[in-house]
């Protein structure tokens, strides 16, 4: 189950057509700059298998009069490895990890990656994390050698252009500017479970922001990372929450958010 049929959105169908191609490369692998700024508050869109040639991942598609438009895609580790040791349940509820890189209308305003854990089959007990990456350079990419190549990893490029490589079977992340720390946490007391331990190592900026049971956007409080260098915001400066169902982040821009970081946090890029 993925995290915007969790958040109540719009009916999703899993279809089981793989996603056209450009020439005999993946749409979905294809570094491009956003087609606009602004995102609808809600974007209605269906989930769509990737191309079982190239890869184990999802895709976020919306049928316009235009033709598909791409909007994210997400992939999942189910456990039996070194970040998650329990094999998830193959009925389903757990335990899972899920990386889901989101970008409605294709637009800069709203583009995120959220990591969602489940470590049992209760929703109210989910634990979200959604992050933000600056400068926004680029829609994010998923990159998946053909079977052919003998590759063992995939890369995941970020909206700054940084690579994350994972590892195609277990989806733990193998190098890049992300790393994972320590295991998927699976604490049956929810009360001192923690989210997801990820850490940016790259020269841009995250923002974080995290809840337990609903959309991490409706957190209270954002923590942005530079380096060795971080702050507070509080998320009602963030993200707009008049649509309840699918709030977005607040600067459409970088050019806008820049100053409103640099009051915030006294650091920009």
């Amino acid at each position: 189950m993925k995290l915007r049929e969790r958040n109540f959105l719009s009916v999703v169908l899993l279809l089981s057509t793989p996603f056209a191609f450009a020439g005999d490369t993946p749409t979905e692998s294809l570094v491009t700059v956003p087609d606009q700024d602004a995102t609808r508050a809600e974007v209605n869109y269906d989930l769509q298998s990737g191309s079982p040639r190239f890869g184990d991942y999802d895709l976020e598609v919306e049928s316009t009069k235009a033709g598909k438009k791409i909007f994210g895609f997400s992939f999942t580790n189910r456990g039996g490895n070194t970040v998650l040791p329990t094999p998830s349940d193959p009925l389903g509820g757990g335990p899972s990890r899920d990386w889901e890189l989101h970008f409605s209308d294709r637009a800069t305003q709203d583009i995120h990656l959220e990591i969602v854990d489940q470590p049992n089959g209760y929703t109210s007990q989910l634990m979200f994390s959604a992050f933000y990456f600056f400068p926004r350079n680029n829609l994010p990419a998923i990159q998946w050698p053909d079977k052919e190549s003998g590759s063992r990893e995939f890369t995941v490029v970020l909206p700054t252009g940084e690579n994350v490589t994972y590892d195609q079977k277990s989806k733990i992340v193998t190098g890049g500017a992300l790393k994972e720390i320590g295991e998927v946490d699976l604490n049956p007391d929810k009360t001192v479970r923690k989210f997801a331990g990820i850490g940016y190592t790259g020269s841009g900026i995250m923002l974080r922001i995290d809840r337990q049971g609903g959309l991490p956007q409706t957190g209270a409080t954002a923590v942005v990372v530079q380096g060795k260098k971080s702050c507070k915001i509080a998320a009602t400066k963030l993200f707009n929450r008049t649509e309840s169902q699918n709030p977005v982040f607040l600067f459409k821009t970088d050019a806008e958010f820049k100053p409103f970081l640099k009051k915030a946090c006294g650091f920009t890029f």
